[in-house]
């Protein structure tokens, strides 16, 4: 036993003379260094190992720096950025600068990022506020303009916008029996339908509907209609050219606006619902040459719902502020669609305590507008607006088209600033709002029509 404890011994000694070098070429300064200086022997080599090991001595500071002593530095995650780059709505940032590398998300706008570094065609960038970084590519992306072009002119009414022929061909294309061309009101369109009277109906209803809008809202639409409409009889051949926008995957669309046409189908709904897609639709198409594209969603699609719940008169008027809708009745109870059915759906929301508030609902992005309870946020954005005009010359509707002609002379638009207009705090606004509502509701469920 004694044989091996000498070696193991002599081998302790070894590597804990080894660390302590170790150690002490980390901390030159230290005590121990010190002392050793001033031994016999071993001073000379202390000293020669200090001068060796120790960091230099810092500079001596100006007069400048001594009078203005630099704060202490924070350590702040910032990449050295080189400059910036625009990426269209959709852009995928990926983790490495190769196809196939992991996705980190998507751009849900058009964005500007920092670029950090460059490989070829692939730009490491860094989002600021989301606190992201990642790749890009964007092969050509400097012999190209910028996604709203090199001047791009401020939000405000747009001129009316003639069908991309190329997208109107698809279009027309999809119609494999033929179809027919129809002048209807100061709109072209182009349908398979054979029932003469819906095309009149569509006539009477679309026919007014710009002086509606400028009498209803306060705000013109500038130049005259030169979109086409597209009515397709069966509903196949319309979820064909839904299915080719991301925009409107997974979306129980009855019509859309695209490309200066405005595409719907007949199929087996009723004579009402078609009516209603077509003054919806339409109500965009005015929303974008009276006040401007790039709404948010309360306001986009709260005034073309409100429009879409109007009320077309015998005698060919339309009228959007007389609330329209279908009233079935089944013996033992009544079922109610359209506008009516809109109406019950917030009384009962607001039974549930699922009504959302006015702050946050006029502050939801499109994404969170279009979620799962999109239906929700399209039935209390409409009536909200027809809560604020319910009396068409009161304070309430001069401070929504007050509002709706700052949004035109592209101001801002904050939610706030309607709030200022209207003069009220959220809070009373919210339930004055609900009430009108559930006074509405009781009175149709009292009164069926």
């Amino acid at each position: 036993m004694r044989s091996h404890a000498l070696p193991l011994f002599l081998l302790f000694i070894l590597l804990a003379a080894l660390g302590l070098v170790g150690w002490l070429t980390h901390h030159p300064d230290s005590e121990l260094v010190e002392r050793a200086k001033a031994w016999p022997i071993l001073g000379p080599f202390a000293a020669q190992f200090q001068t060796l090991y120790a960091p230099p001595a810092p500079a001596r500071p100006s007069n400048a720096e001594v009078a203005h002593p630099s704060p202490p530095a924070i350590e702040v995650y910032a990449p050295p950025v080189r400059d910036y780059i625009w990426v269209e709505e959709g852009q995928t940032l990926f983790s490495a600068p190769r196809p196939g590398s992991r996705a980190l998300g998507r751009t849900r706008a058009i964005t500007n990022l920092s670029i950090v570094e460059t490989r070829g065609d692939w730009f490491r960038v860094w989002s600021n506020p989301l606190q992201l970084e990642g790749w890009v590519h964007l092969p050509g992306y400097y012999d190209r303009d910028p996604p709203l072009g090199m001047d791009p002119e401020p939000p405000g009414p747009l001129a009316p916008r003639k069908p991309d022929p190329a997208e109107l061909e698809k279009a027309l294309d999809l119609f494999t029996d033929g179809h027919q061309t129809f002048r209807v009101g100061p709109y072209t369109l182009h349908t398979d339908v054979e029932d003469p009277t819906l095309i009149r109906e569509l006539e009477r209803l679309v026919g007014p509907l710009d002086a509606v809008y400028a009498r209803r809202y306060g705000r013109a639409p500038i130049g005259s209609p030169a979109e086409s409409l597209v009515l397709f009889s069966r509903e196949a051949p319309y979820r064909v050219i839904q299915h080719q926008s991301r925009h409107l995957h997974g979306l129980q669309a009855t019509g859309h606006v695209s490309h200066g046409m405005v595409l719907f189908f007949v199929g087996k709904r009723r004579r009402h619902d078609v009516h209603s897609t077509l003054a919806h639709e339409i109500g965009h198409l005015l929303n974008r040459r009276a006040l401007g594209p790039a709404l948010p969603p309360w306001l986009d699609e709260g005034i073309a719902d409100d429009l879409a719940n109007g009320t077309m008169t015998a005698d060919g008027r339309y009228l959007p502020e007389q609330l329209s809708g279908l009233s079935l009745d089944w013996g033992d109870h009544h079922t109610f669609e359209g506008g009516w059915a809109s109406l019950l759906n917030l009384e009962r929301a607001i039974e549930d305590g699922n009504m959302p508030p006015l702050k946050k609902l006029l502050s939801h992005d499109w994404q969170t507008f279009m979620g799962s309870e999109s239906r929700l946020n399209y039935d209390a954005s409409s009536f909200w607006i027809r809560f604020l005009l319910a009396e068409p010359q009161g304070p309430k509707a001069q401070a929504l088209r007050d509002f709706l002609g700052d949004v035109a002379e592209g101001k801002t638009l904050d939610p706030e600033l309607l709030r200022q207009k209207l003069d009220q705090p959220w809070p009373t606004l919210d339930a004055a709002f609900r009430a009108w509502i559930v006074a509405k509701a009781r009175k149709l469920r009292a009164n069926p029509p």
